[in-house]
């Protein structure tokens, strides 16, 4: 559900690089890409969302069906109930819960594999590079900047002018003011979205109920609107996005991060319930004042931001552990995630996502880590138990001691016997919540939907 792109950091500055997101985190689902190219999920499974041809959930990963054995996957999305996947040689394809059209074959058709997206006549033949997934829409970025999207759209997070869902992908045109660039990387919340351009603009459009397109206002928008419509917002130039919930975090150019949107829990940084509708700089204490950021994820109220030189902090909601600071305090400033106690002190975090209330990182030494919510199996250690510091899954997901160029290496053979346990299942039936998805729940006086 969360979208990002790699980059480049020189005299502390950022530029834009095409988007490698190899792992992907959803509401209660995650996904790996092997560097072998195979693709591994875990967790609830109720609309197929796994792809393994089931609607049985999973505590330890599972791979990913596939009518070619040959196939090979290069990017990964994770919506609540679907997901969607971008192939080594450009292919789209999709699997799991379709009620909206958010798996974009032109049915409402739930698949428990994988099924190609239906493209229109002028998109054919193009080649990707991102994919991005909503709670119920989906999104898709060309090589040569073209933006399609489907799924729902009742609060206009397709930007096509109408509430109206679509079963198949339809382009979002550049607003007028940017039709000399191209879009460069995108980002969906639970019905927002957000698109920035190659010339560093940044875009808004959607549910915008607590602020979270940013725009100055609090009105849905149908269509891309400028992000920070002020004179000094307006000369910023961004560089990475992020979508949680109702929040959105954004990195410029020169390595500051912003944040706007709710509030509810402290996921912006700033006291309590104080949101905002326009992008406001986070300050940082004592000695992160000066980092360069790098990288954000956002998940249902929390936030993670990455630094140039490897520091992760977190804020916001805490009640699973999702900060990965040993506790379930929330915070309404960062502070620093912590290795187990078995790691190496020098290692450098390189990359992050966040699903609703759980995390997935890597480090430099091509570690995997996950913490946060556990309760479908999502950090895919083989139980159900939540965990407030990250836990290295070496022995699950990946076994390696360098890092390889997707970030993952080793053998999952072992995980042909990994636990499963379905609706008949009392763990799933006691811990299950009134709906699966924290993203369409409405915000509650507790931590957890």
């Amino acid at each position: 559900m969360w979208g990002g792109l790699c980059l480049l950091f020189t005299a502390g500055t950022a530029t834009a690089q095409t988007p490698a997101n190899t792992f992907a985190a959803s509401t209660n689902h995650s996904a790996i890409i092997r560097p072998d190219g195979s693709l591994w999920t875990s967790g609830i499974n109720l609309e197929g969302q796994l792809g393994n041809g089931t609607t049985t959930c999973s505590t330890s990963p599972v791979r990913v069906k596939t009518e070619d054995p040959n196939t090979h996957w290069a990017q990964v999305a994770a919506g609540t109930s679907h997901t969607l996947a971008l192939t080594t040689d450009g292919r789209l394809y999709t699997w799991g819960g379709n009620s909206k059209g958010q798996l974009g074959d032109g049915t409402n058709k739930q698949h428990l594999t994988p099924v190609a997206v239906k493209l229109p006549e002028e998109a054919a033949h193009a080649t990707w590079k991102q994919v991005a997934a909503g709670t119920s829409h989906s999104l898709a970025l060309s090589t040569d900047g073209r933006l399609y999207v489907w799924g729902n759209n009742t609060n206009g997070q397709l930007g096509q002018g109408t509430s109206l869902d679509y079963t198949h992908p339809v382009e979002v045109p550049l607003p007028e003011s940017a039709r000399s660039t191209t879009w460069a990387q995108v980002a969906a919340g639970n019905d927002h979205t957000l698109a920035l351009t190659a010339d560093g603009r940044l875009f808004a459009w959607g549910n915008n109920q607590f602020g979270q397109l940013g725009n100055g206002s609090y009105a849905t928008s149908r269509e891309p609107e400028a992000v920070g419509q002020t004179r000094k917002l307006a000369a910023l130039r961004w560089a990475y996005v992020a979508a949680g919930r109702f929040h959105t975090l954004a990195v410029t150019e020169d390595g500051k991060l912003y944040s706007w949107g709710s509030n509810r829990f402290g996921q912006l940084g700033e006291e309590e319930d104080t949101q905002r509708n326009l992008p406001t700089l986070m300050l940082m204490p004592g000695g992160l004042a000066n980092a360069v950021w790098t990288q954000v994820a956002a998940g249902d109220a929390h936030s993670l931001a990455l630094s140039a030189d490897g520091r992760l902090v977190a804020w916001g909601n805490n009640c699973a552990g999702q900060l990965g600071d040993g506790t379930t305090v929330r915070q309404l400033q960062p502070v620093v995630v912590t290795l187990p106690e078995n790691a190496s002190a020098a290692v450098a975090w390189t990359r992050i996502a966040s699903g609703g209330f759980h995390n997935l990182a890597y480090t430099a030494d091509g570690q995997l880590y996950t913490w946060g919510a556990n309760r479908f199996g999502q950090l895919g250690d083989g139980t159900a138990l939540d965990h407030n510091q990250p836990m290295s899954q070496e022995s699950i997901f990946t076994k390696q001691s360098s890092p390889s160029p997707s970030g993952l290496g080793g053998d999952l053979s072992s995980l042909d016997g990994a636990e499963a346990w379905g609706l008949n299942d009392t763990r799933l039936l006691k811990e299950m919540p009134e709906a699966p998805s924290f993203m369409m729940l409405p915000q509650q006086a507790d931590d957890r939907p």
